[in-house]
């Protein structure tokens, strides 16, 4: 099999979730259960040979893949992320994966795979014994994150991306001359400052990561008077609980964080609002009422927003 394309998109939305496990024992011979973590599940995947070793490139919506027993016999996955967020976890070690990290997936165990938001990543499938060679000590690293600022990673990845995109361009043989490249470059990740499962300063970076969407999907929501966390929270695959514990530190939480920034957008118009009514721009940016906004005001800025 030199390529294969399987795609949700070709079936109905009804079949999809079957659809994908057994995309996933096809071209993963992996025993899958697939449980979309978004509404309008969707998926697709492309495998590529490449000499001894295999290219498969997989985006999507957000889901969970729970993997029971081993992956195919003799195999090993690296997964490198190239958008989004995926979380693997083993029962005892968890890695989350932000763009641009790589981890190495261990081969036969259950995994709990949450792709926690739109995503996508490849898999350089390797086999054993030739991973065995060029990383000897390979399996001391499993579900350890390799950062994106790993120069090895950095290479391995994107010489992996280069053959997804122009797959079409190049020949068989020149699959196989980049896979062995490819396989070349892995053994520089043993060099690599890998990065111990459950690291903060991971974490710490990926919470960044999720601040920045959270505060962005906000900041396109200020003036819906109808802005909640459930929703904030389905629309970019996360949960809730999850949500409110990345503002935990903060003074009143995320919804003070909302109502810092539409305070700072009242008193920006009000400041040049020529002949609008005050009630009529807090209104406008979401406040419940003329009176709660002028309490709310007057309790940041120490002065009534008629003052300005």
């Amino acid at each position: 099999m030199s390529e294969l394309c399987l795609a949700t998109q070709r079936v109905d939305r009804g079949e999809r979730v079957e659809y994908w496990r057994e995309a996933m024992r096809t071209a993963l011979a992996a025993e899958c259960r697939i449980e979309p973590l978004e509404p309008d599940f969707d998926a697709a995947m492309r495998v590529l040979a490449c000499g001894v070793t295999e290219l498969v490139a997989i985006e999507g919506r957000a889901y969970r893949t729970l993997r029971r027993g081993p992956s195919r016999a003799g195999w090993v996955s690296l997964v490198f992320q190239t958008r989004g967020v995926s979380i693997f976890a083993d029962r005892g070690r968890r890695v989350e994966l932000a763009p641009g990290d790589a981890c190495i997936v261990p081969p036969d165990r259950d995994i709990v795979v949450d792709r926690v938001t739109s995503f996508a990543q490849v898999l350089f499938n390797v086999p054993r014994h030739e991973l065995d060679a060029c990383l000897p000590d390979w399996a001391q690293h499993l579900l350890n994150r390799i950062p994106a600022e790993s120069a090895p990673a950095s290479a391995v990845a994107g010489l992996l991306r280069f053959v997804v995109a122009h797959h079409r361009q190049l020949g068989a043989s020149d699959r196989d001359r980049l896979g062995a490249t490819a396989l070349h470059l892995v053994e520089g990740l043993r060099r690599a400052p890998a990065q111990p499962a459950g690291d903060t300063a991971g974490q710490g970076r990926l919470a960044d990561f999720h601040r920045r969407r959270i505060e962005s999907w906000l900041r396109a929501h200020l003036r819906d008077r109808d802005l909640c966390i459930a929703q904030l929270a389905a629309d970019l695959g996360l949960s809730a609980r999850y949500v409110h514990k990345l503002y935990a530190g903060r003074e009143h939480g995320v919804m003070g964080w909302v109502r810092e920034q539409r305070l700072e957008a009242c008193r920006r118009e009000i400041a040049a609002r020529g002949a609008r009514r005050i009630a009529d721009i807090a209104i406008g940016w979401g406040f419940e009422s003329p009176a709660h906004f002028s309490r709310a005001f007057r309790k940041r800025f120490g002065v009534p927003p008629s003052s300005l």
